[in-house]
């Protein structure tokens, strides 16, 4: 009996407690909520004037997930890009589709497209 006794009070499942055990350096225990908040991504597009116009913007607001945050950008109409941050700013962007890649500090990755077209 002392052994059964032991067991329930030892693993406080089967009474409802949850365990708290022992943690290390290498492995903390982290906030329920920072764990399954998803990233958010908000962008805002401005097309491009004309055909040979590099008026086009792109705006992006980061939110959820855990800061801080990498953006990658690849298109085939500039140089890759990488920011940081939880807003990115691009201006100057002719008309062509723009691959966004978010990372978190979680390494929750998300990626947007986002296609700057010519106004008419």
């Amino acid at each position: 009996m002392k052994k059964i006794c032991f067991l329930l009070v030892l693993t406080g499942v089967i009474i409802g407690v949850p365990y708290i055990g022992h943690t290390n350096s290498i492995s903390p225990l982290k906030n329920i909520s920072e764990i399954f908040s998803d990233l958010i991504i908000d962008i805002e597009k401005k097309d491009a004037s004309g055909t040979d116009k590099k008026d086009g913007e792109i705006r992006i607001k980061i939110t959820g997930g855990q800061a801080p945050y990498s953006i990658s950008l690849f298109s085939t109409t500039i140089k890759a890009q990488k920011f940081e941050g939880n807003e990115v700013n691009i201006d100057n962007l002719s008309s062509g589709t723009y691959l966004f890649i978010i990372q978190d500090s979680n390494k929750e990755i998300k990626q947007e497209s986002v296609t700057i077209l010519t106004r008419q």
